[in-house]
């Protein structure tokens, strides 16, 4: 592992970690949307394409026995132009989607918690600390994010387990199975929050090998999958069907009102840190692959000088993605994931069935 590299381990809790916002925020709804009461059981329709993302990914980044960053991989399979061609595609694509996710963070801070603030204070304020987490050594960021992730999963399933006593069981089972199709199409929004890692490949060349990654990885994603079926659940049999789909965010509103033995209130304090926690990680793991991308584009030698750029273009996208917060939900509920699903479930694997041709020549002198 090259000096300014992360083990595997750390990749993938950080990847975990990054997720948990995205996976809190946009699935109870989505989902329930799309599939009725039974959607909890979309997740496990979805885990086949999500372990098939990871072969995918593998095969791609891994040219001649060597795993290499998703830059450098792409220039060995399609050449050098070609290759940074589908570079700074997948570049922009991943500084516009981290604008999204950041005027997601600020529109829910504004919903939930200050809604007489501003976004042109809450926006700048969340990407800074993100920037402060991108320009810091990949070995920091690993370290940091196996914490975090230990915090996260301690908060999250104390709160299913206090959450449980109060379900209604009854508004999850039995399964409605003669909705079989709308539980398939509820997978969509599933594999859109959870595919999204694929795009941080561009850090796997600073990834310390590991002889068993892919099952690591599959690990990773059942148990991704799993907290997310948790999560449905505790939130379709708290605040029932028809209840959840009235709220902007269903699972802060089942967790807001958790109480334990009337000793240890207010859980809602706990899930908006970790909301925002994640939200930085998430944005920083998204400019860490930016400037790596960047990086490979430019043949410079370090990666830090390309993670303000990636920033700016971030906030500027943030700021300009829709007018207010209606015109950004539908946006950010209809286009950016059908975007998002294209480029991994259909470009990558793509490109992973390209062979490599000849290796590229060395630049170090």
């Amino acid at each position: 592992m090259e000096r300014d590299g992360m083990t595997f381990r750390q990749y993938l809790a950080a990847i975990g970690v990054a997720l948990f916002s995205p996976i809190s925020r946009l699935l109870p709804r989505g989902v329930l949307r799309i599939a009725g009461f039974s959607g909890w059981l979309s997740p496990l329709a979805a885990l086949p394409f999500l372990l098939l993302e990871v072969c995918m990914v593998k095969r791609l980044v891994t040219v001649e026995g060597e795993t290499l960053g998703l830059g450098e991989a792409l220039e060995r399979r399609l050449g050098r132009g070609p290759g940074k061609a589908v570079t700074a595609l997948l570049t922009l694509w991943i500084v516009f989607y981290g604008g999204v996710m950041l005027r997601a963070g600020g529109e829910r801070l504004l919903s939930t918690i200050y809604p007489s603030a501003h976004l042109g204070f809450f926006l700048p304020a969340i990407l800074g600390l993100s920037v402060v987490f991108a320009l810091g050594k990949l070995r920091t960021a690993g370290r940091c994010a196996l914490v975090l992730m230990l915090f996260f999963t301690v908060v999250l399933a104390l709160s299913c387990a206090v959450a449980l006593p109060s379900l209604r069981w009854d508004y999850v089972w039995p399964p409605d199975f003669s909705r079989a199709g709308d539980i398939a199409l509820g997978a969509l929004p599933v594999m859109d929050v959870l595919s999204p890692w694929a795009l941080l490949s561009f850090l796997r060349g600073r990834v310390s090998r590991d002889e068993n990654c892919r099952n690591r990885a599959w690990r990773c994603m059942l148990f991704l999958a799993g907290l997310t079926v948790l999560l449905l659940l505790a939130t379709i049999g708290d605040l029932g069907p028809a209840l959840a789909l009235r709220q902007q965010y269903p699972f802060f509103v089942m967790v807001k009102n958790l109480r334990l033995f009337d000793l240890l209130e207010r859980f809602d304090a706990m899930v908006v840190g970790i909301w925002v926690i994640t939200d930085y990680v998430l944005l920083g793991m998204l400019l860490l692959s930016s400037s790596a991308a960047l990086q490979s584009l430019s043949g410079s030698r370090h990666r830090q000088v390309w993670v303000p750029p990636c920033a700016g273009g971030m906030l500027l996208a943030a700021f300009l993605v829709a007018r207010n917060a209606f015109s950004f939900a539908a946006f950010s509920e209809r286009i950016v994931p059908g975007v998002n699903l294209a480029l991994v479930f259909v470009l990558l694997p793509v490109l992973s069935l390209i062979p490599p041709g000849k290796k590229l020549e060395k630049t170090e002198k």
